[in-house]
């Protein structure tokens, strides 16, 4: 099913020429709007013009932007969304010789007067926007414009810019292209329209959209994405950008563990959502939680199997939402996801949202028996799967995937591409790394990967609760006061530092091994690195007291796992 679910049409220069709107049109727009799309009729004439000059065409759209972007009718509406232009200004142009439309909220004339407006406008201090549609010159009420307009027509069908596509050919449709997705050009669009556009259609006028309406990009089954919307998660070595597609993708990180790969999915939806993409997190380990600092994220920290509806209401009243697994067991955790799956389908055919699904764990949970291997749709796009076994993965999701983020290791020993079909290769892969291309592995180029916005939480509430193996805990040295066991556990490791004497953490300090337990065995790079600044300061600065290091790493500790937990007292 494809991403799209609305379709803008202007009028004059796209839909109608001289005058006329062809009847192939109005059948095209008809069987559009049957097949489920909500197809809007955003023009710069008045409701009263539409009404003499097209009878009866309002009725063939979902809802009609009028008066380039200040009247709406739709849904048995018809409102004003701006006051009307100062009328004493409409009276004065008049008195001056210049013949005017007066619209309900603009005022439009020939563009040969734009000089007596503007300064008309001027002189009574107006706060007024004049505005070029070729040879017609309007002027509008400041902050309105057909992008303006359109958005106020998504929201009565509580639908996305994202999830839309819009056709126009004159400079006044350049706002409507800024607000909306995908922007088409008519072959007989003014250049800066063409150039403006994502896709300029081979036919002029009518003919044209009747085209798009009616071929492979509304079907899901020719891709779309837009250049003008594409997220920047690093820079090549050149300093040129590394862009990822926003629209219609599926993208890949894979990589073996603690070499960065939820880091990397963190700076990916961080830029999806500071883009405005309602994106689904479903985060296995509570790596991710630190996105519900960023507006409109929701952190659900999932407790039983019961909680898919509650989820599925979230994201359907618009909010994104970061789904924490960490806390429940496997059994519970496939049940819920089973659940939500269903619910996410569905509410994806009916609004296209989220528009991203991200997915940690991918090859367990989109595997050949994954709970989520039903919301993977490629005609929908939309998808960031991270992996360190990407092999695991469903064959249609490997054969649809256009992206590869991928962390060191290269790709290539990651995937054995010589054993998959030519068909289930990546389009494009990007890399910590890589650039590769289906056709030639040895195109991969080396990028940085932009900082996160967010703090990166590696395994935060994993190894706040979990017990590690013997062997992989952390074991103070010992003294004739104290034989403390192998902390096994957070909390075990919080109450011994507290407890060694000022000697015995020095003696640890000094040698580095808080810093190397953190960054190779919880693979807590962040955490790793500022311990680490601890234990050189107290090697550089012998003034520097032990207790002061023990009480920046115990806070440390404290804020990254054991929040809201009793604090462990100090032992004297």
């Amino acid at each position: 099913m494809s991403w799209v679910r609305a379709i803008a049409l202007d009028l004059d220069g796209t839909i109608a020429s001289h005058d006329v709107v062809a009847p192939d049109v109005v059948r095209a727009v008809g069987q559009a709007r049957l097949r489920g799309f909500r197809v809007l009729l955003v023009t710069g004439r008045t409701v009263k013009a539409l009404e003499k000059q097209f009878p009866g065409l309002i009725t063939h759209f979902d809802a009609v932007v009028a008066e380039n972007g200040s009247v709406l009718v739709g849904l048995d509406r018809h409102r004003w969304l701006a006051e009307p232009v100062n009328r004493a200004l409409a009276d004065s142009l008049e008195q001056r010789g210049v013949c005017l439309n007066r619209g309900e909220v603009l005022l439009a004339m020939s563009a040969e007067h734009d000089a007596v407006v503007l300064r008309e406008v001027t002189d009574r201090g107006l706060d007024c926007v004049l505005l070029r549609n070729r040879g017609e010159l309007m002027v509008l009420p400041a902050g309105v414009s057909k992008g303006s307009g359109l958005l106020a027509a998504l929201e009565l069908f509580g639908l996305s810019a994202h999830n839309t596509i819009v056709v126009g050919d004159a400079e006044n449709d350049h706002a409507m292209f800024d607000v909306a997705e995908f922007a088409v050009a008519t072959a007989n669009a003014v250049p800066s329209v063409k150039e403006h556009a994502d896709l300029v259609l081979e036919e002029p006028n009518g003919a044209g959209v009747i085209g798009l309406l009616g071929g492979p990009i509304m079907d899901g089954e020719q891709g779309s994405t837009s250049v003008r919307r594409r997220v920047r998660v690093g820079a090549f070595a050149d300093g040129s950008p590394t862009l990822l597609p926003s629209t219609c993708a599926t993208v890949m990180i894979v990589g073996g563990s603690g070499r960065g790969k939820s880091y990397l999915a963190g700076v990916v939806t961080e830029q999806l959502l500071d883009a405005g993409y309602q994106v689904l997190v479903v985060d296995p380990e509570g790596e991710q939680s630190a996105l519900g600092d960023l507006p409109n994220v929701e952190i659900v920290q999932a407790a039983d199997s019961t909680e898919a509806d509650q989820i599925a209401q979230r994201l359907h009243r618009g909010h994104s939402v970061v789904l924490d697994l960490s806390a429940i067991g496997p059994p519970t955790r496939m049940q819920l996801l089973r659940d939500l799956a269903a619910l996410v389908v569905e509410l994806r055919a009916e609004s296209g949202v989220p528009h991203w699904i991200v997915v940690d764990e991918a090859h367990t949970l989109i595997g050949v028996e994954g709970p989520l291997r039903g919301v993977f749709d490629p005609t929908a796009g939309g998808h960031l799967f991270v992996s360190y076994h990407p092999e695991r993965l469903c064959p249609e999701v490997l054969s649809g995937v256009d992206v590869v983020l991928s962390a060191s290791p290269p790709i290539d020993q990651l995937i054995d591409t010589e054993n998959l079909p030519a068909s289930s290769l990546p389009r494009a892969a990007f890399g910590q790394a890589q650039l590769l291309r289906s056709d030639r592995a040895d195109t991969a180029r080396p990028f940085t990967v932009a900082a996160r916005i967010t703090a990166h939480q590696r395994h935060q509430r994993k190894y706040a609760h979990m017990t590690l193996p013997q062997g992989k805990g952390f074991r103070f040295r010992s003294s004739a006061e104290h034989q403390l066991p192998e902390a096994l556990s957070m909390e075990q490791f919080q109450s011994q530092l507290h407890q060694v004497s000022p000697d015995t953490l020095a003696w640890h300090l000094r040698r580095g091994d808080l810093s190397r337990w953190f960054g190779e065995v919880l693979q807590d790079r962040d955490l790793a690195t500022f311990i680490a600044h601890v234990e050189r300061d107290l090697v550089h600065e012998q003034q520097l007291q032990v207790l002061r290091c023990r009480d920046d790493v115990s806070a440390a500790i404290d804020d990254r796992y054991l929040v809201g937990r009793e604090p462990v007292p100090a032992m004297p």
